[in-house]
Parts: C-alpha cells; structure tokens; sequence
C-alpha cells in the first residue's frame, strides 16, 4: 500500500469518526436521588452506561445526582418538559404537575405490593395521557417498597405520631400524618438530611432501601407502617426523543425499562436485609400493629373519594377503576 492510499485512508476514518462524533446526541440525566451508591442512584448509571453501548455512542447520558443542578425534585417534570436543561430523569415527585398520579399514593388504599402493581397497571394509560400534556413521554416505571415511619424521637404505633414533624413526599402522605397528629413537612430528597440535623424535622416516610440507607445516622427508630409504595418515573422530552434515529428511540426505550425492572427488584429483596442490619445496628425496628393498620384505613377511606373528587371526573372513574381491580 502506497503513502497517498494510506494518507486517504487516514482521512476517511478522521473523516468518519467526526460525522459520527457530530452526529451523537449528548443528553443530561437528573435524578432526584443525592447518593449514587443506593440501588437507584447506581441504575441511573447503569441507564447511561447501556444506552452507551447499545446506541453505540449514538445517544450519550451524563447523570447529575440530586442537587447538583439547580432543579428542585419537585420540579423535575417541568425541567423535562422545557427540554433544555435536562432531557431525560428519573422523577419520583410529578404530583403537582401530574396530579392523578396521586392515586398511587392515597395512604392505606394498596397495602401489599400486589395490589399496588395491579393498581400500576390500571393507571398507566391515565399517567401517559398525563405526561403526554406537558410534552414529556414516560419510558418506564419503578417503584420502592412499601414507605414506613422513621423518626428521631420515639414512634413504635401510630399513637406516638402525635406532635412529631415528619418529611413527606406528596399532599397524599402529608393527609396520612396529619390524620394521625404529626405535622407534615414536604421536602425533596436531598433537603432532607440538612432538616434532620437542624431539627426542622424529627423523621420522614421512606423505604430502608431509599431514604432509610442514606439517612440511618440521623434516625433512632422506625415503625413498619406506612401509607403507600413510593412511585419513580423515567421520563423523557417527549419532542427530543422523538427527534432520535427510530432505533435509538427503541433501545432507549428498551434499556429504561429493564433498569426500572431490575431496580425494583434490588429494591424489594435488599429491603428485609437492610432493615435487620439497621436493627443490628441500634435501630429500634417495631413490626406494624394491626390495629393501626385496621385505623388507618377506617380513618382514611373516606379521604380517597374526596380527594379524587377534588382532581376532577377523570381522578373518579381511575379511582373506581382502581378500587375494582384490587377488590377494595
């Protein structure tokens, strides 16, 4: 081979290593989560390092933890939805913008993950036609185990509820604490240990697996009742995914949903273990009490309907719909 074949061979691959370089698509990822090293902060990673290598550098993800960037949890949907910041998140706190999304977190209406998937599966179409509004396009679901009590201050029943101030997610958690004598206090995820430590708040609603593991320091006890299973979406710009080559936007696709698949599952098995070493720990762990659990839904049914019929006829017929399918 001959200097000028070997020089235009040179050029055709510089060539062709800037097209492509050109063409790939650079994307932030923000996630609500502040700890890389739990289950989710780790599978939004992973999300970026597949889709890397399915795309084969086509589409490209850089993650921003939770407060990295000036984009409060609960405004994650919206960040999305301008599609400037960031294109793509993993969203655990749409309600005020997507607020039938709520119906998943209506305390003591899905007590076992069975009948929250079930429920899942009944709200989806509600959920995309939901985001769709706002221009943003959801790709997977996942979810935590059930959200328990934790608190600095003594909680082994409902009872000692009773004046603590505890952090909560959603207007559907703050119902459920103030029914039994707390005072909420909504907070995004990484605003949570600085009002633990300055005693803004005596504890939250939170999974060992999500808040537990991260805030364990800053905690004495727990109580294993709570009032839902807590919902995250991977979401996408719906006009910037659409604006991908079709199979980018199916690998994309594909990659978000068997991360979702597998974080759910990490979550559900580690949630037992985590929750003894805690206890092992000197965390004072009560197992719920049935009574509570029998008074939490006497003292809330009554609120599901009404808060649906706030929402409007839509957050109706999904909420009977929902209700039907777990035959509650």
């Amino acid at each position: 081979m001959n200097n000028k074949i070997k020089i235009l061979l040179a050029m055709l691959i510089m060539a062709l290593s800037s097209f492509t370089s050109a063409s790939a698509q650079n994307w932030n990822l923000y996630t609500y989560i502040s700890t890389a090293s739990i289950a989710p902060g780790k599978a939004m990673q992973t999300l970026a390092d597949r889709v890397k290598q399915q795309t084969d550098g086509a589409l490209m993800l850089r993650v921003h933890l939770g407060g990295s960037l000036p984009i409060k949890a609960t405004n994650i949907t919206q960040a999305v939805s301008q599609g400037g910041t960031i294109q793509i998140a993993d969203d655990g706190f749409p309600y005020g913008n997507v607020p039938i999304a709520g119906i998943l977190n209506l305390p003591m209406l899905l007590p076992t993950e069975t009948q929250f998937e079930a429920a899942v599966k009944v709200m989806r179409p509600y959920l995309l036609k939901a985001f769709a509004k706002h221009g943003v396009k959801i790709l997977a679901i996942y979810h935590y185990p059930q959200q328990v009590l934790w608190s600095r201050k003594k909680l082994t029943s409902f009872a000692d509820l009773d004046g603590l101030k505890i952090r909560v997610s959603s207007p559907q958690q703050a119902e459920f604490v103030k029914v039994f004598g707390g005072i909420p206090v909504t907070l995004g995820t990484p605003e949570v240990a600085p009002a633990l430590q300055r005693g803004v708040v005596d504890g939250a609603i939170t999974a060992s697996t999500g808040g537990g593991i991260i805030w364990k320091d800053l905690l004495n006890y727990t109580y294993r009742l709570g009032p839902n299973y807590f919902t995250s979406f991977i979401i996408v710009n719906k006009a910037r995914f659409e604006e991908l080559d079709p199979e980018v936007q199916k690998q994309l696709a594909a990659v978000a949903r068997k991360v979702a698949e597998e974080t759910t599952d990490t979550l559900r098995n580690d949630e037992s273990s985590v929750t003894k070493k805690m206890a092992a720990g000197g965390m004072v762990v009560t197992a719920a009490k049935q009574s509570d659990i029998e008074e939490g839904v006497k003292q809330l049914q009554d609120y599901w309907n009404q808060w649906a019929e706030q929402q409007g006829p839509t957050a109706v017929e999904a909420l009977k719909k929902v209700r039907a399918a777990i035959n509650h």
